[in-house]
């Protein structure tokens, strides 16, 4: 009788040890989760502000090359009635014009 009670008292000790074990585990793993989402993160949010730089960086080159090109369109605008003093335009003869 006393070999059985303490093979169960010994089943219930080894029990509670691995349960124990199992414990430390599952907590270690959720650390080691946890890690390795922050890890992630910290690389997301980096490309993230990389990026955002990018665009930033590019919308700020697009704007100048607008404003270059309203400059050069306002100058050609400007100078199209001096262009035009220039170079004469062809008269059409009314012959020409009249042909059915």
């Amino acid at each position: 009788m006393m070999s059985l009670h303490l093979f169960v008292k010994n089943f219930f000790e080894r029990k509670e040890i691995v349960l124990e074990e199992n414990n430390s585990l599952k907590r270690k793993i959720v650390l080691k989760e946890n890690e390795n989402i922050s890890k992630k993160k910290k690389i997301i949010d980096s490309h993230a502000h990389v990026s955002s730089f990018k665009i930033n960086n590019d919308i700020c080159i697009m704007k100048k090359n607008i404003d270059c090109l309203g400059s050069t369109l306002s100058q050609c605008a400007f100078n199209h009635s001096k262009l035009e003093s220039m170079f004469c335009k062809k008269q059409i003869s009314h012959v020409l014009a009249q042909i059915p």
